[in-house]
């Protein structure tokens, strides 16, 4: 069986976050929140097979920051 592939162009993952069939908004989320409480220096790691989406994955988590980096100056904008 072949399988799909869809590249993690910023057209694609914006429509992945929009439409998040696989439901993973939750887990962006949960990452960034990870990732904010963190102290001092420390690695992630990220492990799946070959083809599971950890590519994606840290590229949406990018999209995702910038996205909430560009909502943050506008918020607080006069």
């Amino acid at each position: 069986m072949k399988k799909a592939v869809l590249l993690s162009t910023e057209e694609n993952l914006l429509q992945t976050m929009n439409e998040d069939l696989l439901d993973r908004n939750k887990d962006l989320k949960n990452f960034c929140r990870l990732l904010q409480h963190q102290q001092g220096m420390s690695s992630i790691a990220i492990d799946g097979r070959w083809g599971s989406g950890k590519t994606f994955f840290c590229e949406a988590m990018c999209s995702f920051v910038k996205f909430n980096e560009f909502i943050e100056l506008f918020k607080y904008r006069d």
